[in-house]
């Protein structure tokens, strides 16, 4: 089942022209095209792995308060790679599993519903929801802070959850 966040945000890292492009898809996330030397999502990204260990605790702990735990990775396509949300993380022998939770644009792979090992040295993201509030979710704020003001409200407003 698709977590309520996800079906909104997914990034390319395709090069742009040094813009953010829009792909709107029916029933699918919309995907977000960015520059691959965009420095404010590159920045984005390394915070998202240096503070991966607070993702981890926080999954770990089984705190009631916390929900819908997420992790992004890249997945490499004919012209740099496709970033795609991973839900229903599990632990096996020690490892990090998570589902693909939507269907890849570029990304020959994997499919909707394959379960996917996780490679903390690959992540691009990562987010929980705790107390209908946005932990993490570096990328995500950084296409929301770009989004018209107007854009940014349905965001919001459709999200139902406090992004500080």
């Amino acid at each position: 089942m698709k977590n309520f966040l996800l079906v909104l945000l997914v990034v390319s890292s395709q090069a742009i022209f040094g813009q953010t492009e829009k792909i709107e898809r029916a029933g699918e996330p919309t995907i977000y095209e960015v520059d691959g030397e965009d420095a404010e999502m590159d920045e984005a990204i390394k915070k998202s792995r240096l503070t991966f260990d607070e993702f981890l605790a926080a999954f770990k702990s089984k705190n009631p308060s916390q929900r819908n735990f997420s992790v992004k990775m890249p997945f490499a396509t004919e012209y740099g790679a496709e970033h795609i949300w991973l839900t229903n993380m599990e632990i096996k022998d020690e490892k990090l599993f998570g589902i693909v939770d939507n269907l890849p644009q570029s990304v020959n792979t994997v499919r909707l519903g394959d379960v996917v090992e996780i490679e903390e040295e690959k992540i691009t993201d990562w987010f929980y929801i705790e107390n209908d509030k946005l932990i993490g979710g570096l990328t995500i704020r950084v296409l929301r802070d770009r989004m018209k003001s107007s854009e940014r409200k349905r965001f919001d407003r459709t999200l139902g959850i406090k992004i500080d």
